[in-house]
């Protein structure tokens, strides 16, 4: 059997965002060819897709966010369109490397490749930018009186306490930093106090434009079509 080393292995996962065990095998079957090892898992990944299409497939990164009205909406975690949900939300999850016994999961990761960017779900203000134990680096953000937000795991940190910052900007990037068999990012949802899971959250209906908005909108976004259509 051909040998395969950590650093290898180390490169394959910063490449596809794939765990270390698989990452391993892909190299094994594909006998250290690089190339054929990521072509493995990018076929075994589309196979897993398909198999969890109806729970994961329609909600590719969308997370819950904090509307300025204190309703909760969608929008999107990472600044990328490869994530996935590695590990949803689950209080009675069981895991074989700690005995089998009950550690509850009270987020919802997103794999994605280390350094991919991590964007703030909502407005609000930093209240922690560390790193602390399993957690790793991690930002958490202060919505409102009702609601925070936490993004652990990180590589780099881009806010600091004290900051204000907006649904969109980036706070930082997906890394492997604390208790993590992959790079990706655990996305945590507080509610008074609580976490929760996002994706269970009552979302509200989306309002319809208003009827005189929709010249100028509809102007405004043409160009924008446009490149989008030109696009093969």
């Amino acid at each position: 059997m051909i040998k395969i080393t950590a650093a290898e292995v180390n490169k394959l996962r910063q490449a596809t965002g794939a765990g270390m065990m698989d990452c391993k095998k892909a190299l094994v079957e594909a006998e250290g060819d690089f190339d054929k090892a990521i072509d493995n898992l990018r076929k075994k990944g589309q196979k897993v897709a398909a198999n969890r299409a109806d729970r994961d497939s329609s909600e590719g990164a969308a997370v819950a966010k904090i509307n300025d009205d204190n309703t909760v909406g969608v929008t999107i975690v990472l600044g990328c369109e490869t994530s996935r949900i590695s590990s949803r939300f689950n209080l009675k999850r069981r895991i074989a490397y700690y005995g089998n016994k009950v550690r509850p999961h009270k987020g919802t990761d997103f794999a994605a490749p280390i350094g991919t960017p991590i964007l703030a779900t909502a407005n609000g203000t930093v209240t922690e930018s560390t790193r602390k134990g399993g957690n790793g680096k991690y930002v958490k953000i202060r919505h409102n009186a009702t609601y925070s937000t936490q993004y652990l795991h990180m590589s780099k940190r881009l806010v600091k306490v004290g900051d204000y910052v907006k649904q969109g900007d980036v706070i930082g990037k997906v890394g492997m930093t604390g208790n993590t068999g992959g790079p990706h990012v655990c996305y945590r949802f507080w509610k008074n106090g609580r976490q929760v899971d996002p994706l269970r959250q009552k979302l509200p209906d989306a309002k319809a434009l208003s009827p005189d908005l929709k010249p100028d909108f509809q102007a405004f976004i043409a160009p924008l079509k446009q490149q989008l259509d030109s696009i093969n």
